[in-house]
């Protein structure tokens, strides 16, 4: 008996030295998972609105210029969607109901995240080559073009590139530090199991 009590002892301090180190809801990590469908069709439909209305846009003003531009839109969106589609393959359900296989999900959730927002950089590169080029071609298109104009478009787009820039680290240092959480708690799962 005195040696059932000593082993429920060990067992109940590593369990509590491991929810110490990790106090994270399980619960909380399942609402995450529930919301990365929600959000990825939100993202979907974003992109819908976004291209109708550059379409309609192109379409309304019929000027070669806007029209390449809502072709690059369209050819944008498109890379980023097949990108998307791509990173988010085996992050839409648990391979079961148990704690470790919802923090597995969530992990590789975290990690395609990680690796589109990595992406964003390369888009970004791409947007801004872009409208190096086509910024020009749009307001000289104009009869009352003038160097003024120039600037105040090239630094409208620049402030743009750069907020969005921002916001990608920002992003990519959050969810840096959300894939570190998730790694901590598996480990503490990991070593509840050879505990048990």
């Amino acid at each position: 008996m005195n040696d059932e009590l000593k082993d429920f002892e060990s067992w109940s301090a590593d369990w509590q030295s491991v929810s110490e180190e990790a106090p994270v809801s399980i619960q909380g990590i399942r609402r995450r998972v529930r919301r990365y469908t929600w959000y990825a069709a939100l993202g979907w439909a974003i992109n819908l609105v976004l291209l109708t209305v550059v379409t309609i846009f192109a379409w309304h003003d019929g000027r070669p210029p806007i029209i390449a531009g809502a072709i690059a839109v369209w050819g944008f969106v498109a890379v980023a969607t097949v990108f998307d589609l791509r990173y988010r393959r085996g992050t839409w359900q648990a391979s079961g109901d148990t704690t470790e296989d919802f923090v597995d999900l969530a992990r590789r959730q975290v990690v395609a995240k990680l690796k589109g927002l990595r992406f964003g950089w390369y888009l970004l590169a791409g947007e801004a080559l872009f409208f190096l080029f086509w910024i020009p071609w749009v307001v000289s298109g104009k009869p009352d073009s003038t160097p003024a104009k120039y600037l105040l478009a090239f630094g409208y787009m620049t402030a743009m590139l750069v907020a969005f820039g921002i916001g990608l680290s920002w992003l990519i240092r959050r969810t840096k530090c959300r894939l570190a959480r998730l790694d901590h708690v598996r480990r503490g799962l990991e070593r509840l199991d050879r505990a048990a």
